[in-house]
């Protein structure tokens, strides 16, 4: 824990993610109904490293507000969510880090 807190401090204080925290396999699930062939009868879920788990974890606790950002981050514009977050006085470095983990080119822009 204590190694983690020192490696989530530094990554912090130097506002970029390290692009194995970033990296996600993508797990195609089916739903068990309809065919199975049909892309619709399945969903995708992402699975990152536990310590980007950790990561984002904290990232949600320490955002208090009514968005509920797991289910925001599927369901919204990302650019849209970026906006609210500022509107509510997150500060830029919490919502940059968060940008981070749901950016696919590995800017720290994403949208």
């Amino acid at each position: 824990m204590e190694k983690l807190t020192k490696l989530f401090q530094s990554m912090w204080n130097e506002g970029e993610l390290p692009q194995q925290l970033k990296d996600a396999n993508i797990v195609h699930i089916y739903k068990k109904k309809g065919n199975r062939q049909s892309c619709y009868n399945h969903q995708d879920i992402s699975l990152h490293s536990i310590a980007g788990k950790i990561l984002a974890r904290i990232l949600l606790n320490r955002f208090a507000t009514f968005i509920d950002l797991t289910k925001a981050f599927d369901t919204v514009s990302k650019v849209g969510l970026w906006k609210v977050m500022e509107n509510f006085a997150c500060p830029s470095k919490f919502t940059e880090i968060a940008r981070q983990f749901h950016d696919v080119e590995g800017t720290g822009r994403g949208g």
